[in-house]
């Protein structure tokens, strides 16, 4: 008698592998999302504890300002001496007389900011003189995971 698979035992194997990782695939698009979500959150709270330390070693005043446009679904945030006229970090090729510090999210496309002002108002304010900061909340969305980003008035900040 020959060894091997018939045909009948090879389709089916090839059914059970197809059916595994079609049921799979969701879990794993999850995860993915979580990833993308994380990753930006990270880089986003290093870039403003950065730049609060900028503004405390320097004791200047800095502003963040968040800029985004949703036709192309990109945003970012830019960060700047409170003297200096506002730099839409969207068109950064206006402000290159500037001295500026521009945060662009790792995946632009996947995650969206939410904040209650954009360009041209600022959103948070670092004092440098007094370690404060004057914000309101700043959230970072993937589709439908949200966390916010949480300025306390004595400096600290914090994801919830």
């Amino acid at each position: 008698m020959k060894e091997g698979f018939t045909l009948f035992e090879g389709l089916t194997l090839l059914l059970i592998l197809t059916l595994i990782t079609l049921l799979s695939q969701p879990y794993w698009y999850n995860i993915n999302q979580r990833l993308v979500r994380s990753i930006d959150e990270k880089r986003l709270l290093l870039f403003l504890r950065v730049i609060q330390s900028q503004a405390n070693t320097q004791n200047t005043d800095y502003q963040l300002r968040v800029s985004r446009d949703l036709l192309q679904g990109r945003w970012c945030l830019s960060a700047q001496l409170s003297n200096q006229p506002p730099c839409n970090c969207l068109q950064k090729e206006r402000c290159l007389n500037q001295q500026v510090s521009i945060y662009f999210p790792h995946s632009a496309a996947r995650t969206m900011v939410v904040s209650n002002n954009y360009f041209p108002k600022e959103h948070i304010y670092f004092y440098g003189k007094r370690n404060t900061i004057k914000a309101a909340n700043l959230s970072v969305q993937a589709e439908n995971y949200q966390r916010v980003l949480r300025f306390a008035d004595n400096g600290r900040i914090r994801l919830e």
